[in-house]
């Protein structure tokens, strides 16, 4: 009588405790390399994004109206009224002279067609320019329309007759567009504000119209501004603590504003 090969009771047992143990190791390696990979990526994302958001605040404070930057009290807010266009009048009325509504400029390079633009000459401190734009005597004004160039002068009609307070030593005319606010939120994230009203004191805009530009920035005053003097330009300093796991990020910026006005 011929008999078949076959296993014995403990070979397979010893063959299931060897596959057993190999595929506990290759499970755990596989999933250390996605621990690595995912780890790594998140640190990435989070790099990238505290690069975006800084290298972005920067350019747009750099473009801001001079003497327009300003930080509230708690060092949460920073907020700015960004340059439209820009160039030289030809005449402005300035006190003592007859008010006028139509202000004759040369053309800037670009006309800007955003809403609610305001005309500023001269603007030295932040009360100059956060007015409704509605007085007509001061340094901003609200404007109706801008005509089309002709001869590379164009018209800009204001909203009332005004008479501005000083002369520009150059000339020089700012269009500025809607306020831009960059703000710090009680849930570590920081949220991009712009086509709200200006107000005379500095307030944080509603917060269900924000843009998130980035989270997990756990510095709770991430924003100073240190006023303009006789040696230098105004400068904002930028202080961000991005978290991730349990690393931590600082980013230290000063971004000096042009406050030629």
């Amino acid at each position: 009588m011929r008999h078949s090969a076959g296993f014995t009771l403990i070979e397979l047992i010893v063959t299931i405790i060897l596959l057993a143990t190999l595929s506990i190791g290759t499970t755990t390696f596989i999933r250390f390399g996605i621990d690595i990979y995912q780890d790594n990526s998140g640190r990435s994302n989070q790099i990238s994004e505290s690069r975006f958001i800084t290298e972005r605040l920067t350019r747009e404070l750099r473009e801001a109206v001079p003497n327009s930057v300003r930080v509230d009290t708690s060092g949460q807010c920073v907020e700015f009224l960004p340059i439209l266009a820009s160039s030289t009048y030809v005449d402005v009325p300035v006190l003592p002279e007859q008010a006028s509504a139509d202000i004759t400029v040369v053309a800037p390079s670009v006309i800007p067609t955003q809403a609610n633009q305001k005309l500023i000459v001269y603007p030295t401190k932040v009360s100059d320019v956060y007015v409704d734009g509605q007085d007509v005597t001061g340094k901003t004004f609200s404007i109706e329309s801008l005509s089309a160039p002709a001869n590379d002068l164009i018209t800009i009609t204001l909203t009332n007759a005004v008479r501005f307070r000083k002369d520009s030593p150059i000339d020089r005319y700012f269009i500025a567009g809607t306020p831009i606010s960059y703000c710090q939120s009680t849930d570590n994230k920081i949220y991009r504000y712009e086509n709200y009203a200006i107000t005379t004191a500095q307030q944080v805009p509603n917060a269900a119209t924000g843009v998130l530009m980035a989270q997990n920035q756990v510095n709770p005053q991430p924003f100073a501004a240190l006023g303009a003097t006789q040696k230098r330009n105004s400068v904002v300093k930028v202080n961000f603590e991005f978290t991730y796991n349990d690393e931590s990020l600082d980013l230290y910026n000063e971004v000096h504003i042009v406050n030629v006005p």
